[in-house]
C-alpha cells in the first residue's frame, strides 16, 4: 500500500495539480481562524516570519503565513483533501479517455468519489451541501486540461505510469480502506498525501 501513496505524487505532478486540494470549492480560512481565535497560536518559521497555527479537533493542523499561504496537515496521515485531489485527477483522465477504465473501475471510482465528496462537504468550513460540492467538483474536472486532451491515445500512451497508478488506486478503494480514510470527521487536509 505504501508504494501506492508514493505514486500519488507522480499522478499529481502528471496532472499539473499543485498541493492545494481546493481549486474548486473549499474552506473559508479567514472565517475558520476567526471562529477559532482562542485556539490560534503564533509561531516563528525558520525564516523568522510569523505563522498562525490552528490545531483542530480530529487531528487537522492548519498553518497560515502572513502572506496568506495556507497549509493543512492530518496528524494521522489520512489527508482527505489530497485524496479528493487524486480523485479529481483520475476523473479528468476518465473524461479525456472514456474507454480507459473498465465499467467496474468506473463504478468503483464513482463510489469513492461520492463517499469522499460527502465527507468533504460535511467537513469543510463552513460545511456545504453535497450537491454544491459535487457540481463544483465536476466543473473542475471538466475544465482540467487533461479532460480536454485532443488525442486520447497520444496523451495517455506516454503516461502509462500515471494510468497504472490510477488503476491501482481504484483497485485499492475497498470499503474498509475508505472507511479508514474517512473515519474521522475533520477539516480535509492536503498533507501528508496519504
Amino acid at each position: 500500500m505504501r508504494a501506492l501513496w508514493v505514486h500519488a505524487c507522480f499522478l499529481i505532478a502528471f496532472t499539473g495539480h499543485g498541493a492545494s486540494a481546493e481549486p474548486w470549492i473549499g474552506t473559508d480560512y479567514d472565517a475558520l481562524f476567526a471562529v477559532n481565535a482562542r485556539l490560534v497560536e503564533t509561531q516563528t518559521a525558520g525564516d523568522g516570519s510569523a505563522v498562525e497555527v490552528l490545531k483542530l479537533e480530529g487531528g487537522t493542523v492548519v498553518s497560515r503565513r502572513a502572506n496568506g499561504q495556507i497549509t493543512t496537515m492530518a496528524t494521522d496521515g489520512n489527508a482527505v483533501g489530497c485524496f479528493v485531489t487524486i480523485l479529481r485527477s483520475i476523473s479528468a483522465m476518465d473524461t479525456a479517455c472514456p474507454l480507459l477504465f473498465t465499467e467496474d473501475e468506473k463504478g468503483r471510482l464513482g463510489v469513492m468519489r461520492a463517499r469522499a465528496l460527502r465527507h468533504y462537504a460535511e467537513n469543510i468550513y463552513p460545511p456545504q451541501p453535497y450537491d454544491a460540492v459535487d457540481m463544483a467538483f465536476r466543473a473542475s474536472v471538466a475544465s482540467d486540461p487533461i479532460s480536454r486532451t485532443s488525442s486520447c491515445e497520444s496523451g495517455m500512451e506516454e503516461n502509462a505510469d500515471a494510468i497504472g497508478f490510477a488503476r491501482s488506486f481504484i483497485a485499492s478503494g475497498t470499503d474498509a480502506w475508505l472507511d479508514g480514510i474517512l473515519a474521522v470527521p475533520r477539516l480535509p487536509a492536503d498533507t501528508p498525501c496519504l
